[in-house]
């Protein structure tokens, strides 16, 4: 299992090998990436950082398949290996992109981006 996610404040590299328990925060600026008050909230195929359960699309280095998929979060682009999400999209769409960044999770968590 592998999640990674780019911090939204600095573009940081934030890499876990299984799903965090707790708060989250970015290794180099300190930035919130998942809330303490979201812990004991968390369901099964919702993104750890932005709680999006609807929005996830399927992808691939250089687009082989072959070379193992992994499932990315439109709201935050947070990639998710080896852990099950439920009907991620076969690819990248811009109009679902449209639609998942009109959210409220997207919403949510760009005020959370501001607010640092």
């Amino acid at each position: 299992m592998e999640i990674s996610i780019n911090c939204p404040v600095c573009s940081s590299s934030n890499y876990y090998t299984a799903i965090p328990t707790s708060e989250v925060t970015c290794r180099d600026c300190g930035f919130e990436l998942r809330q303490a008050s979201r812990v004991a909230e968390l369901e099964l195929n919702e993104c750890v950082f932005c709680g999006n359960s609807r929005w996830f699309y399927w992808d691939s280095p250089f687009g082989l398949g072959f070379l193992g998929r992994r499932a990315v979060c439109y709201v935050c682009e947070a990639e998710y290996k080896n852990i099950n999400i439920d009907n991620p999209e076969r690819g990248f769409s811009p109009e679902t992109s449209e639609e998942a960044q009109g959210s409220s999770f997207a919403e949510d968590f760009r005020e959370r981006v501001k607010k640092y």
